[in-house]
């Protein structure tokens, strides 16, 4: 129970008991500690301690391995200094800790993956959910035959430009609650670290929701139906998290995939704001990332208005 780690539960008097209880998930691991174990170290032998895991969960059995591995190594100093006669407290302290090391857990304190993960996720969140919102939107007026109607006076174009930045201006104001709830409350809940400046943020973030918004509307033109706005969400969710760095260290992408992600929002956005959020860095030192999102926001908006051009030229000659 000393370590942060763990904390002991119970103790069961067989093996088959204490896993009964991983099978209850009363607990969801156990240290079984043989009969002979204090007799092996009397005589001088080596003893064997068993550790067993609930291998369904990763951060249990993880934690479990780190408590007792500790556990076992302050336990060897101590038996050391035991065996070793006519030893002084202070030859005792320099025998058990010859070298001694203090782990201090800067921008992760409690040591879990909600930490860093959980800001990186929210981010994630944001630009799936606007890609699902608004490809079901728009997949749904192609379905219903109103897409047309809604980018035309008749059989003449509206002002692109005008619906474009219209529609932008909608989901800007939707998303500004869902943006805040995600960043001011969400953190609360899991009581998580957030040394970052709100106005740094807020100006992070901007660009992020601009360039979200944009990518969804560019790629939801080709969208025929509702139900492909929903495969896409899908299949891209897990991958952009990896890609993003974040997850899994950027510098063992893959070159082509490291590419592959420069075309989302996320990945900019996720590094961005977690160096902000979780490291508090100043908006310079993210200044690649939040330039590369206003670039994004130019490139997808470009993009959108010729092919909502091309797109409507072509099914009002239809």
């Amino acid at each position: 129970d000393a370590s942060s780690w763990v904390k002991v539960v119970g103790l069961s008097t067989d093996v088959p008991d204490a896993r009964l209880q991983i099978s209850k998930q009363n607990t969801y691991g156990f240290i079984r500690i043989p009969s002979d174990f204090t007799d092996c170290l009397s005589r001088g032998e080596q003893a064997f301690v068993g550790m067993y895991g609930d291998m369904s969960g990763m951060l249990y059995y993880k934690g479990i391995l780190i408590a007792a591995t500790e556990v076992s190594l302050d336990m060897n100093e101590d038996i050391k200094i035991r065996r070793l006669p006519g030893m002084t407290a202070a030859d005792d302290e320099l025998t058990a800790y010859p070298v001694t090391n203090r782990e201090v857990a800067i921008f992760n304190p409690t040591g879990g993956f909600a930490g860093f993960l959980i800001p990186a996720v929210l981010m994630l969140i944001i630009q799936q959910t606007l890609l699902l919102s608004i490809g079901m939107a728009d997949g749904t007026a192609t379905e219903r035959g109103e897409y047309t109607r809604i980018m035309t006076y008749g059989r003449r174009p509206r002002g692109m430009m005008r619906v474009i930045l219209g529609r932008t201006a909608a989901y800007m104001l939707i998303y500004a609650v869902n943006v805040a709830y995600m960043v001011c409350i969400v953190p609360r809940i899991f009581n998580l670290v957030q040394v970052g400046n709100a106005l740094t943020m807020l100006v992070f973030l901007i660009p992020y929701i601009l360039a979200c918004i944009f990518f969804a509307q560019a790629l939801s033109v080709f969208i025929r139906n509702r139900e492909m706005g929903i495969l896409i969400f899908v299949v891209t969710s897990v991958p952009l998290l990896f890609v993003s760095g974040i997850s899994w260290p950027g510098f063992s992408v893959p070159p082509f995939w490291k590419g592959v992600s420069w075309l989302f929002p996320s990945t900019f956005g996720i590094n961005g704001f977690v160096r902000i959020n979780t490291m508090g860095a100043s908006l310079s030192q993210v200044m690649l990332e939040w330039e590369m999102l206003w670039v994004q926001s130019l490139f997808y908006c470009t993009v959108l208005y010729f092919r909502l051009h091309r797109e409507l030229r072509e099914r009002l000659k239809g």
